[in-house]
């Protein structure tokens, strides 16, 4: 289905599959499958979590969950998921797999002797399970020398006693990616090492962060017969990347033929260039590289120029090709026609001796342009990321050419709408005589007959190399809609972005269904010098609908549109040859029917009969009737025959229409406001408005926009009738809403957008002021959990300060997101949603998967990468904004964490991470990725955690692990939203939940994740053995979901605690079951500042708490609760406690005070120059 019909229908079967009764655990599994195919883990989360609750002992479950997590890794939960399995695996073979699969988690983890009680067996393994590999590195780390070798020995065996130490180390590092082992098991590596040593020790080094000495390694190897053939295309680009010109040349002229590529040639005559030594350049290149003849066109050759173009060169004089060759070059889209017609062009250029130009023209045959090593396996490449760097690439190489303009019109389906207006406007001025003008057309598109047959108008299919050229190249851009993802303007380009009508639906945030589905529209928006509308409604949802008001708010300018000048300025032979060709006579009214596109492609069939009925209908206007239908459905018209009806043919542009015909009719369609600012007489049918404005949304109702209004059919005609008879008399009806939606049209539009685009003095390039307090937070998921409540809680304190939160929320964010998160982000900041392949040459890509993964070691050259690349990637994000502030606000992605210190564009104000636990446990522990992100903190101004205690930790260190200053460590607590805490706290409980606080008992709530750091276990070993003790009969409510349900539900089973304690689950308000406990315990071994404790102490809930670092820090040292200690009884102690009744502490709790402080500690860290 995903091949077949795409994404959105395979999503579509994958829901309707999941939703069925009685829907199978296996099923589920499929399902999450498919997701996580697409990179959608948010949801694939979630249905792996329906099919626990379905069967939770189906092991399918647990396996997909094992692996998916360690794709992703997330250690804590790949571990979790294992024991999982461990518990649920059938028979011993299948819990023996699982154990040492367990094992190897382990070693990831460093807890080596835990690690040997499962990876001990090894003699038990077969001789190629990779297994081996992890006993015999953890035996070494032990100290247990001999089991370590007699590991290796049965992987790789060689001699009577040995093993093969490059095998060994070959699979340790592919496999495992443990390249200081495979540096040991290397050494010692020296000029006289064998050949697969050198190659794999040189890779290793680069690993390690030694790219100097892998140089040394792979020149030693190159040096060999037997060598590997990427040895030595290797040690070029290395040698390039490690600025050694000379060297890297050398390296390039020893290729073979079988080792060398037209991409290295090219790179090897770039090096000569740069010495000045193009002829040499050239000649090699043209020598070595070749191509025969030119290859079939591609579909993707748009160019209607390009048949007759090459036809042309099977004939011309070879004197001629100079001319041909560079023009087919210009027109190319297709990477094959491209490299050919380049050395074709070449070619003719060296025999004039124009060696420049030859180069020039070398170049642009090329799609990948710059040096890279590798530093990962490549499993992040796909076509997206190929395209994207693609055009990096050429940003890079190429300058820009300020005489060519590229346009692009409804997404490259139509070369319509205000950018051909522009374009006409400027193909007629004499000012822009030497200007090429590139149409981004989809294969197939109708082209306008006015752009055709002219040598200064050229066009390129979407997405194809020849679009990024242009794209990359083009001096200026215009758009009515947006520039793909992979777009970033470049410094001295210039975008205009016309947008294509007035919003009568509801658009952006106030999208009801699709509330955050605009990222790449206010990206786009983020990147233009100039956004047009009409009136200040379109103005205002093109801005503040799309988040970016506050950021650029002197892009947006009211004008008219240049697509009203083809109606106003339509020619008496144009408007004839459009009559003529519907078969209206000069004595016929002329009504176009111009529906909007209301369903789903599965709705088509009907969607196309009530077109039909009602362009029928029409025609006891007495007036010829047209239809021109939306692109979705028009394709179902042209086999069907409407008598008296005509479809319009694609090559009619719209606002041509409009000059052509008496009148129009329409439903929800912005045709409507461009028919009416430009006079022509307008309809509206609006029977199914009420439906249509509860499904999309609407701004206006039909009666505030401009239109006569018809509820049936007939009525519709009637009016039509009127309208063809009186229009003066008729659009008079409506003249106010007309003005009210309109800039005044006079046939001058694309004139004034043209001004606007070129005059730069009023609207330039350079980097823009910096907006108003806007402080970017980096949040990177958005789960339901404590980082993310304060997440909620600090954006909401913010309301009514000058500060404006700002977050970039990707689309597993947003899913993984539960509602009322939603509503809060929706309700107190502004989105900026990601969307998109991340940027980045090839070099870029590798570092940045390379220098955010669990293995990376700083180097220089790779942080030369680290820096352009997020750069790069920030560019691409926002345009070149300033913000205020930014703030990487849970420090749990590397990406994001290097994106934030390197990329974004910081003000007046300051940019830092804020640590919610402590760091490097969770580093050892859970997320071993995150090391790398930790190295990448140079540029923060601050690095706050959430308590004094936590932040002395972090600060210990990180000091000794990655070298970080301990006085750039400050405190920033945690907000919180007292209102909406105390709201909560009021709502209903369940019956159930009523019935079971009735009881003349004991009560509290254990409020956390049940995972292994919340120490439910030891908890409840803690209540069975002195549950008969207490002095009171205790009830234990336990609030939360997480990894170890099943394991708890047994434990408590086993202790026979059923009775006393509940797993109650995830529920939407917890704070109304601390109100009616009374109390709240918190056993955790370890916690940041844990928020559920300023929440049970705002809602008058006694807490006792184990001693953290984080709830010794709220509850300030027992003033506001109770602390014991991280034992069996310390939680005996608190049980105690709780059934006594003696829990409060020595101090009251102020809510309001807290928050205010808490606040004023971010803002303080973000402005520390701030008015007070």
């Amino acid at each position: 289905m995903n091949e077949r019909e795409g994404g959105d229908a395979a999503e579509g079967l994958a829901r309707e599959l999941a939703e069925q009764p009685k829907t199978s655990a296996g099923l589920l599994v499929e399902v999450a499958k498919f997701h996580y195919l697409l990179n959608r883990t948010s949801l694939g989360d979630g249905y792996i979590e329906r099919a626990k609750e379905t069967d939770p002992r189906l092991l399918r479950i647990y396996d997909e969950e094992a692996w998916n997590q360690r794709a992703r890794g997330n250690l804590h939960r790949e571990l979790q998921a294992v024991q999982h399995a461990i518990d649920v695996a059938p028979d011993v073979p299948s819990r023996f797999y699982w154990q040492v699969w367990l094992g190897e988690i382990l070693v990831r983890q460093d807890r080596f002797d835990e690690a040997w009680q499962h990876l001990g067996c090894f003699p038990e393994f077969a001789t190629d399970d990779p297994a081996l590999l992890s006993a015999g590195y953890c035996a070494h780390m032990l100290g247990l020398d001999a089991e370590s070798m007699a590991a290796y020995r049965r992987f790789a065996p060689e001699g009577p006693d040995g093993y093969d130490a490059v095998k060994v180390a070959h699979s340790q590092f592919t496999l495992f990616q443990r390249a200081t082992e495979a540096a040991r098991l290397l050494e010692p590596v020296s000029s006289t090492a064998p050949t697969k040593a050198l190659e794999l020790s040189a890779e290793v080094q680069l690993r390690l962060g030694n790219p100097e000495r892998s140089a040394v390694e792979l020149g030693l190897a190159a040096s060999r017969t037997d060598r590997s053939t990427e040895v030595r295309p290797k040690l070029a680009q290395l040698l390039e990347l490690l600025e050694r010109p000379s060297e890297a040349i050398h390296a390039y002229e020893s290729l073979t033929a079988t080792e060398s590529s037209a991409f290295l040639r090219f790179r090897a005559g770039e090096l000569l260039v740069a010495q000045g030594r193009t002829m040499e350049a050239v000649t090699r290149f043209l020598a070595d590289v070749s191509a025969e003849g030119l290859p079939p066109l591609a579909d993707v050759d748009v160019d209607p120029a390009l048949p007759s173009l090459i036809a042309q060169t099977r004939d011309a004089a070879l004197d001629d090709f100079g001319a041909l060759f560079p023009e087919i070059l210009q027109r190319a889209s297709s990477e094959a026609l491209i490299f050919a017609a380049s050395l074709a062009s070449a070619a003719a250029h060296a025999r004039g001796q124009e060696w420049d130009a030859a180069w020039a023209a070398i170049r642009l045959g090329q799609t990948n342009r710059l040096p890279s090593v590798s530093l990962t396996d490549g499993s992040w490449e796909n076509s997206d990321s190929q395209r994207a760097t693609h055009y990096a690439e050429w940003i890079e190489t190429e300058p820009i050419a300020p005489d060519i303009t590229l346009y692009e019109s409804s997404l490259g389906a139509t070369t319509s709408c205000n950018p051909l207006a522009i374009c006409l406007e400027l193909l007629n001025n004499p000012a822009h005589a030497s200007r090429v003008h590139v149409w981004s057309i989809e294969p197939g598109a109708s082209i306008h007959p006015e752009l055709l047959n002219r040598a200064n108008v050229r066009f390129v299919a979407k997405q194809s190399p020849g679009y990024f050229r242009a794209l990359a190249v083009a001096g200026t851009i215009i758009n009515n809609a947006t520039i793909d993802h992979e777009f970033m303007k470049r410094p001295g380009q210039r975008y205009l972005n016309t947008w294509h009508g007035v919003p009568w639906k509801h658009m952006g945030r106030d999208n009801r269904s699709e509330p955050f589905a605009y990222g790449n529209i206010a990206r786009n928006f983020l990147h233009a010098d100039v956004v047009l509308g009409p009136d200040p409604h379109t103005l205002d949802v093109l801005s503040r609908g799309h988040d970016v008001d506050e950021l650029i708010p002197g892009v947006f300018v009211r004008a008219g549109y240049p697509r009203n000048d083809l109606t106003l300025n339509l020619s008496s032979g144009r408007r004839d040859h459009i009559r003529t060709a519907l078969g209206v006579r000069e004595t016929d009214n002329l009504v176009v029917l111009l529906p909007t596109w209301k369903g789903t492609f599965a709705d088509r069939n009907s969607e196309v009969d009530q077109v039909i009925a009602v362009a029928r209908g029409l025609l006891d206007s007495g007036a010829k009737v047209a239809v021109r239908a939306h692109h979705y459905v028009s394709a179902a018209f042209r086999n069907t025959e409407i008598l008296g009806v005509k479809l319009v043919p694609d090559e009619f542009d719209t606002n041509e229409l409009l000059g052509a015909a008496n009148a129009i009719v329409t439903d929800f369609s912005s045709v409507l406001f461009d028919a009416a600012a430009t006079g022509v007489p307008v309809v509206k049918l609006v029977a199914d408005i009420e439906q249509y404005a509860a499904d999309r949304g609407l701004y206006f109702s039909a009666e505030e926009v401009p239109g006569a209004n018809a509820a049936t059919i007939p009525e519709a005609a009637r009016l039509v009738a009127a309208a063809c008879a009186d229009p003066t008399t008729f659009t008079a009806q409506y003249a106010e809403q007309t003005a009210r939606f309109s800039a005044t049209e006079v046939g001058s539009s694309a004139r004034h957008a043209i001004s606007l685009l070129f005059d730069d003095s009023s609207h330039n390039s350079a980097p823009r002021p910096e907006p108003a307090k806007s402080v970017l937070l980096s949040t990177g998921g958005l789960p339901p959990n404590g980082i993310t409540r304060s997440t909620r809680s600090l954006i909401a304190s913010l309301q009514g300060t000058e500060y404006t939160p700002y977050l970039i929320p990707g689309k597993n964010t947003l899913e993984g997101a539960d509602p009322e998160t939603l509503r809060d982000v929706r309700r107190y900041a502004k989105v900026l949603p990601r969307v998109g392949t991340i940027a980045g040459t090839r070099m870029e890509r590798e570092t940045l998967y390379f220098g955010t993964g669990r293995n990376y070691v700083p180097s220089p050259m790779v942080q030369r990468f680290l820096d352009s690349g997020a750069r790069r990637e920030a560019m691409r994000l926002f345009g070149d904004t300033n913000f205020h502030a930014a703030v990487e606000f849970s420090a749990y992605d590397a990406k994001n964490i290097t994106l934030l210190n390197y990329g974004v564009h910081v003000g007046a104000g300051r940019r830092g991470i804020v640590f919610h636990n402590e760091m490097w446990q969770e580093v050892q522990n859970r997320f071993p990725r995150l090391r790398s992100g930790f190295y990448s903190l140079d540029r923060m101004d601050f690095l706050a955690s959430v308590s004094d205690d936590v932040r002395d930790y972090n600060a210990r260190t990180m000091h000794e692990h990655f070298g970080i200053a301990t006085d750039r460590h400050i405190t920033i607590e945690n907000t919180i939203n007292v209102a909406e805490i105390r709201e909560l706290a009021s709502t209903p409980l369940d019956q159930e939940d009523h019935e079971w606080y009735e009881a003349d008992v004991a009560h509290a709530c254990i409020v956390a994740r049940l995972s292994p750091e919340k120490n439910h276990e030891q908890f409840f070993d803690a209540l069975a053995s002195c549950r008969r003790d207490l002095s009171r009969p205790v009830r234990i409510t336990c609030l939360g979901d997480g990894p170890l349900r099943m394991k708890l539900e047994r434990q408590l089973r086993d202790l026979g605690l059923t009775d006393i304690v509940r797993l109650r689950g995830l529920v939407p308000n917890p704070q109304a079951h601390l109100k009616a406990a009374g109390a709240m315990i918190l056993p955790s071994l370890h916690e940041g500042q844990p928020l559920v404790i300023l929440e049970a102490l705002t809602v008058g809930a006694a807490v006792v708490a184990t001693d953290t670092h984080g709830s010794r820090s709220v509850l300030h040292y027992g003033a506001f609760g109770q602390l014991v200690p991280i034992s069996k009884p310390g939680l005996v102690s608190a049980l105690h406690r709780v059934a006594d009744g003696t829990l409060d502490g020595t101090a009251t709790f102020d809510a309001e005070e807290f928050t205010t402080h808490s606040r004023d500690m971010f803002l303080d860290a973000i402005d520390p120059d701030r008015t007070r």
